[in-house]
Order: structure tokens, then sequence, then C-alpha cells
């Protein structure tokens, strides 16, 4: 399982740094910090202890990133014109 973790927070990183496929990176980050919460959970703390490792990935998910230097804007050249949120 550590060497699954460290592939997914590298590659996603990566990912992120560069600005390619930023949205679906961030959920994977968001999605392997909600695992982190549910430890949290029962261990009978609050996922709101810690919103350094959620809030981000939730923005990066929310907001189109990656869409004036990062290589997302080359692939939205060759899609229509359909953003969210616009």
């Amino acid at each position: 399982m550590q060497w699954l973790v460290t592939f997914t927070e590298l590659g996603t990183g990566a990912l992120l740094l560069v600005g390619l496929l930023s949205r679906g990176a961030a959920l994977v980050v968001l999605a392997q910090h909600f695992g982190l919460q549910l430890l949290y959970l029962s261990s009978g703390r609050f996922a709101f202890e810690q919103p350094h490792e959620w809030v981000p990935p939730l923005i990066l998910a929310i907001v189109p990133a990656g869409l004036v230097w990062g290589l997302d804007s080359r692939l939205q050249r060759n899609r229509p014109r359909v953003r969210w949120p616009s």
C-alpha cells in the first residue's frame, strides 16, 4: 500500500505542477485525503482539524486551474469552449 500512496502522490503532484489534467488530479488527491479523514474519524478526531489537507485539492477541483500557464490550456484549444464554472 505504501508504494501505491507514494506513486499516487508523486503522479498527482507532477500533474498539478505542470497543469495537466488539473481537476482530475485534484479529485484523486481529494479522494486520497478523504481516506485519511476517515482514519481520523475512526480515532475520534474531526475532519476539520486539519483543513490544510483537503481544502487546497477541493479548491483546485472547483476552480478551472491550469488554463493559463499549464498544459491544460493546450488541451482546451482542441475542445469546444464549454467550461464549468464559467
